[in-house]
């Protein structure tokens, strides 16, 4: 993989650390006084993402698993892990396996309070609005590529040594069809519902109940653009969290940015391939 570079390494991590303080330490303050002085003040509006059932305990389970992650990112080695290990299959079923047993853990924190189907939105899908939804979702996300590329974001980072997004790189320079296709179960199907459960159904509705619904978007967008520790991405998946947060309070149902999540991912597997076929003239997947 490409090694993280001990500038992108420290970067990221600064910001997840101010991402962190700007909500505990400014925003929730803020908001909190902002309902005692002007209680009669709507916060919600016409929202279709519920937050009744949801208390400090849900806030408390947002900064440990925040503090959790920052811990994990300060305590590790720039330049560190990823694929290229002893048995990268092996390696890969244990994140599927982590990242279901991480994402199983929102509906156990919800069952006992609220109808936990209907809360993560997973009742209904509205395939009119997914309609319009979808290819502006996937015009602002892919659209945000050529804008970063001539804003001169990709050369800035590269220049600190950033290499290529480590999650991927099975497709890239494996020849093994066994991870491949795990690789590809991952990114189609896992880190979709999984991710979106996380960021979405459940995050985002924590922080809106404390704040507000903009600032909700904005901060949960942040934050899963930030723990994808891609700094090369980052404004695209910034943007991406943000609009797969305007979709789920725009339709109310997950599946909505869950089919968005997936057909971004679709792309990039496309492209990824295509591109690796046509380079090595069709032996990409040769012994």
């Amino acid at each position: 993989m490409g090694e993280l570079s001990s500038v992108e390494h420290e970067l990221l991590g600064w910001l997840l650390l101010g991402a962190a303080l700007a909500f505990f330490g400014i925003a929730l303050p803020f908001y909190q006084w902002l309902r005692k002085k002007a209680p009669g003040l709507a916060f919600s509006g016409r929202d279709r993402v519920a937050t009744v059932g949801l208390a400090w305990i849900d806030l408390l389970v947002v900064a440990t698993a925040m503090g959790f992650v920052g811990g994990m990112w300060w305590a590790g080695d720039e330049g560190a892990g990823g694929y290229g290990g002893e048995n990268p299959v092996v390696d890969t079923v244990l994140q599927a396996g982590i990242a279901l047993g991480v994402g199983s853990l929102v509906p156990l924190l919800l069952f006992w309070r609220v109808k936990t189907w209907e809360f993560l939105g997973l009742k209904t899908i509205s395939w009119g609005k997914l309609g319009w939804i979808l290819p502006l979702f996937l015009a602002l996300t892919l659209g945000s590529l050529p804008l970063m590329a001539w804003l001169g974001w990709p050369g800035w980072v590269l220049g600190l040594g950033v290499g290529s997004e480590p999650e991927l790189e099975p497709l890239v320079t494996s020849r093994d069809g066994w991870l491949i296709g795990l690789t590809l179960l991952m990114a189609l199907v896992i880190s979709p519902i999984v991710e979106e459960v996380i960021f979405r159904a459940y995050l985002f509705p924590v922080v809106k109940h404390f704040t507000e619904r903009g600032f909700a978007m904005v901060f949960s967008g942040l934050l899963f653009g930030l723990v994808q520790f891609n700094l090369l991405g980052l404004p695209t998946f910034v943007i991406f969290g943000i609009l797969a947060a305007w979709a789920y309070e725009r339709t109310g149902s997950l599946w909505v940015p869950v089919i968005c999540h997936l057909t971004f991912n679709l792309i990039q597997m496309g492209m990824i391939l295509s591109v690796r076929f046509l380079e090595r003239d069709g032996t990409a997947w040769g012994p």
